[in-house]
């Protein structure tokens, strides 16, 4: 902070977060002690409004695929990572134009994915890292029984944000804003939700390039199930989906914290094999710290995870299928899963590719953004999912795809898969990437049995609970 200047405008705005600025002293955005000043540089006046903010910076860290992003406010550290792709787009979209007293490219954030996956995280961080107003909105403070008063209450949020720009307004779990129109109806709730859709939608427009307001919100809505006109340019735009963590992710985040690396990946690919949200990661993080055991329940609540083997094939056994692998392939095996799955995760794996496991028809979408965000190889378990999930995957995951079952997709070529599973080296494999010890004797004992009964125990790799070979024979 400098003496004044009668060359330099009055300051329309001004955060602070150490020694409150006197009147009459000229003030920017970069000087130590100011969060946030608008314009920049400006001189502070009697009618400046001030407002005294936590001081927080991010510190941003570079992993393959993900990002750790140190939120530290008043010398207090909160850790989150998220993959290259979300991280870039809000910062580069929302957070640099912000910061340097531009309009965001779109007026309205919205950020979609599975519950526990930080996207209210990323809301606090917008919060409190860049200087701006917050104006916060939930169903308590809006909805009211009365005929036309939520439509005025929502007006109210977005005046109070624009009577104090430069503004963030949060709206977390925004479902009850969010969803779709239905302009068929006539009760009263269906009229107040087409009113408080018309305010938002009408202010977001207005706000496009022209006002530095920020409406973020987030939902665990898919995208199908929003009001399309959300989504339209000059609106909030393209969502910006933050999926389930993967095992580098969760691996970094348990070491942070303190859990040996080892220890730490053993647990990470568990947790993202289980479709673990970053969540039920840190819980299982606080449990490893006090000693504890974490729970580990196999998720059902998305139909899909990204799978992370802890072994795989030798590359000579699926060099043939490999070659057949391009960015669009789409391909059935007609196997058993305890070969067919060692296979695929061998096929990612030499690629260079993530695995998504797909085992029930829910959240395909999220399959879909997914696969592509992450360039992911698609196992689609085909016992398990209807006719019309195998057509939507074919026509709508732009990324290969492996079908794994008795039941074959329409138009997709089917693969013989020719693999001795008592070929030494391909059964031990086998036995990694199930994780279940063994010794020599026990493999010596395995191969020695007739062929039905090696099917049989073979049979049970993938769903046993037991931990050895020895107690399989």
């Amino acid at each position: 902070m400098t003496s004044a200047s009668t060359t330099l405008p009055p300051c329309r705005v001004v955060r602070y977060h150490a020694e409150k600025p006197t009147p009459f002293t000229v003030v920017r955005s970069s000087d130590p002690g100011i969060a946030f000043a608008r314009p920049s540089p400006c001189i502070v006046t009697p009618t400046t409004y001030l407002e005294k903010v936590e001081k927080c910076l991010i510190k941003e860290e570079e992993l393959q695929h993900n990002v750790i992003v140190k939120h530290v406010c008043d010398g207090s550290e909160e850790i989150y990572i998220y993959p290259n792709e979300v991280w870039s787009s809000v910062k580069d979209k929302y957070i640099e134009p912000l910061l340097s007293g531009e309009a965001p490219r779109n007026p309205g954030l919205l950020l979609i994915g599975p519950p526990g996956t930080g996207k209210s995280s990323m809301l606090h961080i917008l919060a409190t890292s860049l200087g701006l107003n917050v104006v916060r909105i939930d169903p308590s403070s809006i909805l009211s029984e009365f005929i036309g008063r939520s439509e005025q209450n929502l007006a109210k949020i977005f005046k109070a944000a624009e009577d104090n720009e430069p503004s963030i307004i949060i709206a977390d779990e925004a479902e009850w804003v969010l969803a779709p129109r239905n302009l068929s109806q006539v009760t009263d709730f269906a009229l107040t939700h087409v009113g408080m859709m018309n305010v938002v939608l009408t202010k977001l427009q207005s706000y496009h390039r022209k006002r530095s307001i920020l409406f973020a919100a987030a939902t665990n809505m898919p995208p199908s199930h929003l009001d399309q006109a959300l989504l339209r340019s000059g609106r909030f735009g393209k969502p910006i989906f933050v999926p389930l963590p993967d095992v580098e992710a969760a691996k970094e985040y348990m070491t942070i914290k303190g859990i040996d690396p080892k220890r730490a990946e053993e647990w990470a690919r568990k947790l993202v094999n289980a479709g673990a949200s970053f969540a039920d990661i840190a819980a299982a993080t606080e449990d490893l710290l006090q000693g504890k055991e974490p729970r580990l329940e196999v998720s059902k609540r998305r139909g899909y995870v990204r799978f992370a083997p802890s072994a795989v094939l030798p590359r000579e056994e699926v060099e043939k299928l490999l070659r057949l692998l391009g960015p669009h392939t789409k391909l059935h095996i007609n196997a058993p899963m305890v070969t067919a799955l060692p296979v695929v995760a061998s096929l990612a794996y030499y690629s260079g590719r993530q695995l998504i496991l797909v085992t029930e028809e829910r959240y395909l979408d999220e399959v879909a953004i997914t696969a592509s965000m992450t360039k992911s190889l698609v196992v689609v378990l085909t016992n398990y999912v209807s006719d019309h999930a195998l057509a939507y995957t074919f026509l709508n995951i732009e990324a290969p795809i492996i079908y794994v079952g008795s039941r074959k997709p329409n138009d997709v070529p089917s693969y013989p898969l020719r693999i001795s599973i008592k070929k030494r080296s391909v059964l031990e494999a086998i036995l990694r990437f199930f994780e279940i010890a063994y010794n020599g004797k026990d493999i010596e004992k395995l191969l020695s049995l007739p062929d039905r009964r090696f099917e049989e125990v073979i049979g049970y790799l993938p769903c046993t609970r037991k931990k050895r070979l020895g107690e399989l024979l």
